[in-house]
Formats: C-alpha cells, sequence, structure tokens
C-alpha cells in the first residue's frame, strides 16, 4: 500500500505542476483589455472645422486607447450637414466605432431617418463606412425602408450616400400607394363610401 500511495504522490504532483495553464511569459494588452474611458448617460458632439458634424447619447460609452474604438449602448445619434442642418437622424440598442478607419456598426433595433434621401431605414445591423458613404447590412440581413408613399423589405441592402442610390441583392418586396389609392384610402379612413 506504501508504494502505491507514493506512486499516487507523484503522479498527482506531477499532473498538478504540468497542467499549470498560465503562461506568465505573454504580456496582456492593458490597454486593449480594459477601455480607456467609460462614460455614463453621456452625449458626445463632434466638429470639424467650427461646425457641429454629429450629436451622440448614449446610456454607456467605452474608448479603447490602442484601437480607438468606441463602443456604445442605447444609442441616439444625429448627423449635420455643412448649412448646421439634421442630414441624419437614428437609434440603435448598440454601436461599434472604428475611429481609425471611419466605420460604423449598429446593432440591435436600428432606425435611420436620412433628410438625404427623404427615407426611413429599419433593420437588426447595418455599417455605415464614412469614407466611401456606403450603408450596407449583411447579405442575408433583412432592411425595411419607407419613403413616401413607399414601403421596400429585402435583403443584401446597400446605399451610396454619393449617387443618392439603394439596392437590394437579393430578393425585395414592397408596396406603392398611387395617389388614386392614397384618396380611396383616406376617403375609407373618413368613413366615406367611395372605396
Amino acid at each position: 500500500m506504501k508504494i502505491n500511495f507514493y506512486i499516487f504522490t507523484i503522479l498527482f504532483s506531477l499532473l498538478i505542476f504540468s497542467s499549470c495553464s498560465l503562461k506568465y511569459d505573454q504580456k496582456k494588452d492593458v490597454e486593449e483589455v480594459n477601455p480607456e474611458f467609460i462614460f455614463e448617460n453621456t452625449t458626445f458632439k463632434r466638429y470639424e472645422n467650427g461646425n457641429l458634424s454629429a450629436v451622440v447619447t448614449a446610456s454607456t460609452m467605452e474608448r479603447y486607447k490602442k484601437s480607438q474604438a468606441v463602443y456604445a449602448d442605447n444609442v441616439n445619434f444625429s448627423t449635420y450637414n455643412s448649412q448646421n442642418q439634421i442630414d441624419n437622424d437614428g437609434s440603435c440598442g448598440l454601436m461599434m466605432a472604428d475611429t481609425k478607419t471611419n466605420d460604423f456598426q449598429f446593432f440591435d433595433g436600428v432606425r435611420l431617418f436620412s433628410n438625404s434621401f427623404g427615407a426611413s431605414f429599419s433593420a437588426d445591423s447595418l455599417k455605415w463606412n464614412g469614407n466611401n458613404q456606403q450603408l450596407t447590412s449583411g447579405r442575408n440581413d433583412y432592411v425595411l425602408i419607407e419613403k413616401d408613399n413607399t414601403t421596400l423589405y429585402g435583403s443584401g441592402f446597400s446605399a451610396s450616400g454619393v449617387s443618392q442610390s439603394f439596392l437590394f441583392k437579393n430578393s425585395a418586396e414592397g408596396s406603392v400607394l398611387t395617389e388614386n389609392m392614397q384618396d380611396a384610402q383616406n376617403t375609407a379612413n373618413n368613413g366615406g363610401e367611395n372605396f
């Protein structure tokens, strides 16, 4: 029994000391693991050439020093044109901004109204590339667009701020309410008999 106890003790000790997974020689990048700043219930304003260009409010906003990434939740945002008028207005549950590449990702109940498009966009997630002014969804993610009397719903969405155009790579469906249909609907909604 004594030999088994010694063998067990030696094997157990080897097992314990050889299975230690801590790697003391590898340094953690503390600047990337821990945020440089954390703001609660905050409003962030961005100015370009002395003019207000964006306002972002969030429940929580974190900024990381090395990557210059910003993460925020419960976000409302507005962007302004050179005449200091609101160009885009929106909200989302989560936002990630890469200030190095000028990329923004919006998640969780994204709503966006674009004055330049004259349309509203709703989606689970959208990505904005500020360098080429491209708004896109994932290949299979659905986007709802509402403009005037037109409603479109489809996947594989992309829109260009430069050409003021948009497309759906995959199938899309929607409805267009014409002027005659609008008059008929208004009459019906008012209790009229011409419907």
